[in-house]
């Protein structure tokens, strides 16, 4: 395979790197004139662009004789994933994955497709290396394969859903190591990443259901589409199976962050519990002491002369702390009782705290 270069396509546009992938091998074209002598060469042919003007688009589209609708959409592909019957061209739009299954942003870029008679044309807005992987692949495919243009189609809208996996699967690996650090503690950071997370499969349980009701609607006119052809329909199928199973999968991931959610907040509500806990009896604590030293606080002039011995003194210095002990144990005792409080000073309540910090296996499993 040569090497891509790029030529402006005219003084106004920014340079569009164009590749035509024939039957007899890939090409590279540096023009879209010259796209379209190579695209005119055989019966079918791939075109796949990555540009950044709007002007290099509506130039090819102008030579290759494509149609306003069509070209409309390939610039706003950018609104939901879609699978859409055109006058002369049927269109998709599927988000492009990162192939090591990290999100690389909020919202992924898209790759738009439109299938007509003569060519596939694929666009995006910045390097897809999922295509890389499938141009490779066309070039072993059968000779016969090489110009079946609804087979490419597929195969190309396959490989792009197939390309969810990875980073579905990271995902659901990152929420079961999330709910494994849950069990023994809930930094503030852990909030906004499962946030993340369950935006992303959101995003993805909702593009996948736009798109997959896209696919119920030309169910059974599938082989009418523009640019389709008879005997599709098994292949439409199983792609439709795939993006099926592929919800399915994004939709219980997405179960699995709201559980994660779910946890985190009722961990930072128990914590907030114990908080109030902790506060309510160390008030107690200081209760009876504070009332000691406010009472004899006071200017009695009456109590303070009949304690105006040393013995008295003595006494009171014994009585008055034994006594304050006692009542802030029984005190504290009761609020332990009443608020359900496991007292962590008993041998017994350490086995029940390690008890509950220790990891359920089967947790871990799941």
């Amino acid at each position: 395979m040569s090497s891509v270069s790029s030529v402006p396509a005219d003084t106004e546009a920014a340079p569009a790197l164009l590749r035509v992938i024939d039957p007899s091998g890939c090409h590279t074209a540096a023009s879209a004139k010259e796209a379209a002598r190579l695209a005119g060469k055989g019966s079918f042919a791939w075109i796949d662009v990555e540009e950044t003007g709007e002007a290099n688009l509506r130039q090819i589209s102008e030579i290759l004789d494509i149609g306003a609708e069509t070209v409309e959409l390939l610039l706003r592909a950018d609104r939901r994933p879609s699978f859409t019957p055109l006058t002369d061209a049927t269109y998709a739009a599927v988000p492009m994955m990162d192939p090591s299954g990290l999100p690389t942003g909020p919202r992924p870029p898209y790759l738009c497709l439109a299938l007509t008679g003569r060519f596939l044309l694929t666009r995006h807005s910045s390097p897809c290396p999922v295509l890389q992987e499938i141009r490779d692949h066309y070039s072993s495919l059968p000779q016969d394969a090489k110009t079946d243009g609804p087979g490419i189609l597929f195969l190309v809208l396959d490989s792009l859903v197939r390309g969810m996996e990875p980073q579905l699967l990271w995902l659901d690996e990152r929420l079961n190591e999330l709910q494994m650090e849950l069990m023994t503690s809930s930094p503030p950071e852990i909030h906004d990443e499962i946030v993340h997370i369950l935006r992303i499969l959101t995003e993805a349980v909702q593009g996948l259901t736009w798109y997959g009701s896209d696919l119920d609607d030309v169910a059974g006119t599938i082989e009418q589409l523009p640019g389709m052809r008879g005997g599709i329909t098994e292949r439409f199928t199983r792609h439709r199976e795939r993006v099926s199973r592929m919800r399915q999968s994004a939709q219980n991931f997405k179960e699995e962050a709201k559980d994660a959610f779910d946890h985190y907040s009722s961990n930072t509500s128990n914590r907030q519990g114990q908080l109030i806990n902790v506060l309510t009896i160390v008030a107690t604590l200081f209760l009876p002491l504070t009332f000691l030293t406010g009472f004899f606080g006071m200017n009695f002039g009456v109590i303070v002369n009949d304690f105006n011995s040393n013995v008295a003194f003595v006494v009171l210095g014994l009585l008055l702390p034994v006594a304050s002990i006692a009542i802030t144990v029984l005190l504290y005792r009761r609020l332990l009782r009443r608020f359900g409080v496991a007292d962590l000073t008993r041998p017994e309540s350490h086995l029940l705290r390690r008890r509950l910090q220790r990891p359920d296996p089967r947790r871990a499993r799941q």
